[in-house]
């Protein structure tokens, strides 16, 4: 929690972190935190499938990050 606090008192978003936080992809997006996200994600499952089947196998990787694109093509709009 110290590094997303420190980020969050660093880029201007508030005092600290709240995991609940409602504008939480709004705070997020305005400093392109949900790109850089999206990025990174990315890059970690670009070798997902060769050797492992299911993204829950993939430790720590999921594909949480197609749902965010999508959620961005609409809350952008």
């Amino acid at each position: 929690m110290e590094k997303l606090d420190s980020l969050y008192k660093n880029n201007g978003l508030g005092e600290r972190y709240e995991k609940n936080n409602p504008n939480i992809y709004y705070l997020l997006n305005s400093i392109d935190g949900v790109n850089t996200a999206i990025k990174n994600a990315k890059r970690r499952m670009s070798d997902f499938g060769i050797n492992i089947k299911r993204p829950s196998e993939y430790d720590p990787g999921t594909t949480m990050h197609i749902l965010v694109e999508e959620l961005k093509r609409y809350l952008d709009e």
